[in-house]
């Protein structure tokens, strides 16, 4: 768990992800989300994806193409779980998310995803799960940041436990740290794969 000023072994972690291409769960107090999305992006170059905001774009395109309308999509989501009209929501989100995860994730950037509660809300958690699996081959670093209160003891989205697998999580370091952090040149993982595999 990272913590104190921003020194290499701390800051080391996000860098090293950087360059295997590897998934971390981080976490921020609520308070500080906004802010420490603003400072990862500039600080290590990644890219940011909010989860929440592509599912519904593409959960309300699909509702118009299925000629549903968009206002009694949203009246299900009060509904219990278990009603015809909330489990046909969630098939209409487990649809749309279809239609941009894997491209989404196909991307050589590393991504920051943000807000991905729908994913858990409408039952499409082993997508979080597949994602932060260390057996997963990535194109570049994925990172998942989650809310968490210092007092509840595992990161949780919609009242579950983030779908960690084996891995841990990692507590950002004060946002005052980071902002004291030179922004790092963001390098494509076909530059890096590109560098690495050069004649020395």
């Amino acid at each position: 768990v990272l913590g104190g000023g921003p020194g290499i072994a701390e800051v080391g972690v996000l860098r090293r992800s950087l360059a295997t291409n590897s998934a971390l769960t981080l976490s921020v107090r609520p308070s500080q989300h906004a802010a420490a999305v603003e400072e990862l992006a500039r600080v290590f170059g990644v890219r940011v994806f909010d989860v929440a905001a592509r599912t519904v774009e593409a959960a309300r395109a699909l509702a118009a193409e299925r000629g549903i309308r968009w206002p009694v999509a949203l009246a299900a989501d009060a509904e219990d779980p278990t009603s015809r009209g909330s489990q046909q929501l969630a098939r209409l989100v487990s649809d749309a998310v279809a239609t941009f995860w894997d491209d989404a994730l196909a991307t050589t950037d590393p991504l920051l995803l943000v807000f991905p509660g729908p994913l858990v809300r409408y039952g499409l958690a082993e997508r979080l799960s597949s994602l932060l699996d260390v057996a997963t081959p990535r194109p570049a670093a994925r990172w998942l940041l989650v809310p968490r209160e210092t007092s509840v003891a595992v990161p949780m989205l919609e009242g579950q436990p983030v779908p960690l697998g084996p891995s841990t999580w990692h507590d950002l370091p004060p946002l005052a740290d980071l902002e004291m952090l030179p922004a790092v040149p963001r390098v494509s993982a076909t530059a890096r794969a590109a560098e690495s595999s050069a004649p020395a």
